[in-house]
């Protein structure tokens, strides 16, 4: 199977102290295992970038640029970086205003387009509710990916 990674799940993957560190390094282990795919894109690296740079006292990682680019082509071992699409802009627009997306969830809204446009329907993220509204989609978090029922 192919999925798309949400931008926490790379986040989590580099703050080793978080507590959700190894279910997202368990659940990337356990799909690579079983020969799925594992896809970024440009938004990933740009939306990592931001939060991984942040000052931690303003909920980010405090990496400075260097450590940040470091980081960067470890996931690329593992995961693929796809190209934009065509027409993602326009089809995000059309999302937007047919859900009445509203703040920071038009960066995740982006990513349905871009799934759209490469034919993905599976995303791995922590935040499953956040996508809810888009049902051709189907949202797994690493818990789920993780535990023995799927296995």
């Amino acid at each position: 199977m192919n999925y798309l990674l949400d931008t926490n799940i790379l986040l989590r993957l580099s703050e080793t102290g978080s507590p959700f560190h190894p279910i997202c390094r368990q659940a990337i282990s356990s799909l690579l295992a079983q020969g799925d795919f594992l896809f970024i894109c440009a938004q990933n690296i740009i939306e990592y970038w931001a939060v991984a740079t942040r000052p931690i006292a303003a909920n980010g990682l405090g990496f400075d640029p260097v450590q940040a680019e470091n980081e960067l082509p470890d996931f690329e071992k593992w995961a693929h970086l796809l190209l934009e699409p065509p027409g993602v802009g326009a089809r995000w627009r059309q999302l937007v205003q047919r859900h009445g997306v509203r703040g920071k969830q038009a960066h995740d809204t982006r990513l349905i387009p871009f799934m759209d446009g490469h034919g993905l329907s599976q995303l791995l993220t922590l935040n499953t509710p956040d996508f809810s509204r888009f049902t051709h989609i189907s949202c797994l978090s690493p818990e789920k990916i993780s535990s023995p029922a799927r296995q």
